[in-house]
């Protein structure tokens, strides 16, 4: 419901708060009335800013005492009569606003993702933080479909269509920074569904700073060392399979030519050529296909494709790998074991998927939320699940997430992390694995892994992280499955994330 003081009230004109409003403007969404009534959105969570202009107003106006508002209300607020049409509608100007202001409030909570979902009389709003979707306003279904309008204008290529799938990409400065938005809508049973992926395209992490272990970076390591053969990142969406992509690409040497392919490019480095395919054009499979076709003129001895999602691109990425070029590529599946019957389903030939020479390795991986150190519960509130957890892990020091959180963390999370597994079949020299693949055989395959190179499942190593503290047993589970007897064994150890933000 609107806040009725606040359509009531009058903003001050009071010098020396107005300056400090614009001042700080990028660090906190105020608004105060000549009564000293300070209105502030809840999530800038600038608490030093906030003291500060409550101290300003008390010593100009005489008091001070501060109402949260929403960010919509916010929005709203500078709305005045000549604004609005006879109708009563709000501009197109006013809904941008509303628009920069919901995208800087993400990227203030480290925001993956904007969800707007508009039903027959009303639009939900919900920001994607570390991995869980929250709720963050409510609007009324116009203020939605005027919002998904606002959207797809930023963008160049589409137009905001209600009735079918319709995708767009746009860039947003905040503050000294330029983030990449890419906007994605389907028609729903209510009305539609619009999801924002944010990403900071200058966010590159070393490959020792993601969350891998020892082991797993030198197995990954050695496949980049490779002469030649596909490289496959799997996982879910949201697993962080951009972010290692980048922190490959940034550790080619520049003696390399390295030519990236991708919908859309995401980070861009200097020692590489990026080519975005334009899949809003009149013949977009033709595009890509001539892109290729010039890729391989260029003579890289690095490809790497953005996402093997279909035919095509599953044929560019073995053309290129059969060829003795190294390709890095990403793969949606949820195993190391299920990356080769889902290139089997997308085009690849069996004979070529089995062949030594093609896949030089896999990695899986899944995000976990990091679980603040200073908030975290010891022990588990529900019985049950504390009886499955000391069953599994015993005495060990233990932390679940305080959905409560405090002032060093957000609802309990202070980042994520990664879990993994790497298949490095480059190591195989004997043909095993390929074996193993070429019979199906692929529970076969994964304890070959394990016994001939020592490769860990992605249970395994999350079992180490929990079994530190990093985090939190349930939550964990909630991602990647249960654990059972055999993943907590024998804990392998872990390399503490150097960043407590891992973002996909």
């Amino acid at each position: 419901m609107p806040n009725p003081s606040l359509a009531a009230s009058q903003p001050t004109r009071n010098k020396a708060i107005v300056e400090f409003l614009q001042l700080n403007k990028e660090r906190l969404s105020a608004l105060v009335a000549d009564n000293g009534t300070i209105y502030a959105v809840r999530e800038k969570q600038n608490r030093r800013i906030e003291r500060a202009l409550v101290d300003l107003v008390s010593a100009e106006l005489g008091q001070a005492q501060i109402a949260y508002i929403s960010p919509i209300e916010f929005a709203n607020w500078h709305q005045s009569p000549r604004d609005t049409d006879q109708t009563g509608t709000q501009p197109v100007q006013d809904t941008n606003q509303l628009l920069r202001h919901i995208l800087e409030q993400a990227i203030e909570a480290n925001a993956s993702d904007i969800y707007l979902d508009i039903h027959k009389d009303i639009s939900h709003l919900s920001l994607r933080c570390y991995g869980f979707k929250r709720p963050y306003n409510t609007l009324s279904r116009e203020e939605g479909l005027r919002l998904a309008t606002s959207i797809f204008s930023m963008g160049k290529s589409t137009d905001f269509q209600p009735g079918r799938p319709c995708d767009c990409a746009f860039d947003f400065a905040a503050g000294d920074k330029n983030y990449r938005v890419r906007g994605n809508s389907v028609k729903d049973t209510r009305g539609n569904s619009l999801t924002c992926r944010i990403r900071d395209p200058n966010f590159v992490l070393p490959l020792d700073a993601c969350g891998y272990s020892p082991t797993q970076i030198q197995h990954i390591e050695r496949m980049c060392k490779s002469p030649g053969g596909l490289i496959v990142l799997s996982g879910e969406t949201n697993s962080g399979k951009s972010t290692t992509l980048g922190s490959l690409m940034m550790a080619e040497p520049r003696t390399k030519k390295i030519i990236e392919v991708a919908d859309p490019v995401e980070i861009e480095f200097d020692h590489c050529t990026h080519i975005e395919i334009n899949k809003y054009g009149e013949q977009p499979e033709e595009e890509l296909r001539n892109i290729l076709g010039a890729v391989v003129r260029q003579n890289p001895d690095v490809l790497v494709l953005g996402e093997i999602r279909d035919h095509m691109s599953a044929a560019a990425a073995t053309d290129m790998a059969i060829q003795g070029k190294r390709v890095y590529s990403t793969l949606h599946t949820q195993s190391c074991i299920s990356v080769f019957p889902r290139l089997v389903n997308l085009g690849v030939p069996r004979d070529i998927l089995v062949h030594p020479s093609f896949i030089a390795g896999c990695v899986n991986q899944n995000l976990v939320p990091l679980t603040c150190p200073r908030c975290a519960r010891l022990d588990c509130d529900d019985p049950y699940q504390a009886d499955h957890v000391t069953s599994l892990f015993g005495s060990a020091p233990l932390r679940f997430v305080n959905p409560e959180g405090c002032a060093h963390c957000k609802h309990g999370v202070v980042g994520q992390t990664l879990v993994a597994e790497v298949f490095p079949m480059v190591l195989d020299r004997t043909g095993q694995s390929h074996r193993f693949i070429d019979n199906n055989n692929f529970k076969g395959l994964e304890a070959h892994m394990q016994q001939s190179f020592g490769v860990v499942t992605k249970h395994h190593h999350a079992a180490g992280k929990v079994m530190t503290g990093l985090i939190d047993p349930l939550l964990t589970e909630a991602i990647i499955g249960e654990f059972m007897e055999g993943d907590v064994q024998h804990p392998l150890s872990h390399t503490k994330p150097k960043t407590a933000a891992l973002r996909p």
